[in-house]
């Protein structure tokens, strides 16, 4: 059964940048959306991308035993960036109209990066959020936008650094996951500011201060308590370090300290 929404595109602006919500407009952006779960009782409510932290966000303003449903998809099953649809009915094949765009090149000639690819995308005028996923399979860059900007995109989009590119939509399924690098840490406890301390080769007083400055995101939400307990399997990021998962608890040291296994992207 094909299911037809109405679509309403909210611009969600109460942001610091594009990459994160102002913890300072945290609470003006969980009103917006419970303004959306009402909307959502009229029509279904579609948004644009967003980054796995304000999803988070979406997700703690919907309840299991709410009426109104949200769903979220980024154009393949690994995406970070993703588009939500609001809605009260059950969907079972919900449409997030979104398209996968290749870019073509010589790659034996020019080379391009995830950086210029989003920078030429964004000096054209878009927003970043019309924009989800650039990723890289093989030798060739896909990245995912909203359906109605087809057409703009690949008839605009013609350099990305110094290299000519042509942009063709591509319909084929891509199936892409992140590679990981496993390492052993050791560490007295699992608390954050000492699974930080060891993961990110800080000292304990360093890993204090990026916690209490509002700089570390467990399962992408900003933490501001070092002795948060750490457990297996929560993302941690630090902004300007990176990422990383934890992993298992394989024992203890003959000195007792923890041993961990953590995953670092590649």
């Amino acid at each position: 059964m094909l299911v037809i929404f109405r679509t309403i595109y909210y611009n969600l602006q109460e942001r610091k940048n594009d990459n994160e919500v102002n913890m300072d407009t945290l609470e003006a952006f969980k009103n917006r959306i419970y303004t959306l779960k009402l909307d959502a009782y009229k029509h279904d409510v579609l948004l644009p991308f967003y980054t796995i932290e304000q999803q988070e966000i979406i997700k703690h303003c919907f309840k299991k035993k709410d009426d109104v449903q949200v769903y979220f998809y980024g154009g393949y099953e690994n995406a970070e960036y993703k588009r939500a649809l609001i809605s009260i009915n059950t969907v079972s094949s919900p449409d997030f109209n979104i398209i996968t765009l290749k870019i073509n090149y010589n790659n034996k000639t020019d080379t391009i990066s995830h950086r210029q690819i989003l920078g030429s995308i964004l000096a054209l005028g878009l927003k970043r959020e019309v924009i989800g996923d650039i990723i890289k399979v093989s030798d060739d860059y896909y990245f995912f936008a909203v359906s109605n900007m087809k057409e703009f995109i690949i008839d605009n989009l013609h350099y990305i650094g110094k290299a000519k590119v042509e942009i063709e939509q591509y319909f084929e399924k891509l199936n892409y996951e992140i590679e990981y690098a496993e390492r052993i840490v050791f560490l007295p406890s699992m608390r954050l500011d000492n699974v930080l301390a060891n993961s990110y080769n800080l000292g304990r007083k360093k890993a204090k201060e990026i916690v209490e400055a509002g700089l570390v995101k467990v399962n992408h939400l900003i933490v501001t308590n070092t002795t948060k307990i750490i457990k297996e399997n929560d993302v941690l990021s630090v902004r300007g370090k990176g990422r990383l998962i934890v992993g298992q608890l394989v024992g203890k040291s003959k000195s007792d300290n923890l041993i961990l296994k953590i995953r670092i992207p590649r």
